[in-house]
């Protein structure tokens, strides 16, 4: 009798172990992994919004008007006349967007 108490408490010990492991798991996937996706998918967005007449803050603390914008490098106006090549990535904000060019109907309405 003693022996099938001990394999009850053994599978109760490991099927709680097992529990103990989704438990982390889950909690790992939303503390962790979830925020990380979300940060990355903020990031993809804004840099897929920025366009000629933005101004930004870049990663290393640089005000800047993009004046192009290529496939993964952008140019950036600091001052007039000082213009720099870097890299999109390292774009962290757009701090004011351009102004939106009129559409073609609002001319005519006027």
């Amino acid at each position: 009798m003693p022996r099938a108490v001990l394999r009850v408490e053994d599978m109760m010990n490991s099927t709680t172990l097992l529990l103990y492991f989704a438990v982390l798991a889950v909690a790992f996937y939303l503390l962790i992994i979830r925020p990380q996706q979300q940060r990355q998918r903020q990031q993809r967005e804004l840099l897929a919004a920025i366009k000629p007449g933005d101004r930004i803050l870049s990663a290393s603390g640089l005000f800047g008007t993009v004046v192009s914008i290529g496939e993964d490098k952008a140019i950036v106006r600091l001052a007039e006349g000082v213009d720099v090549e870097m890299v999109i990535q390292s774009i962290v904000q757009i701090v004011d967007k351009a102004p939106e060019a009129p559409s073609r109907s609002d001319d005519i309405a006027e």
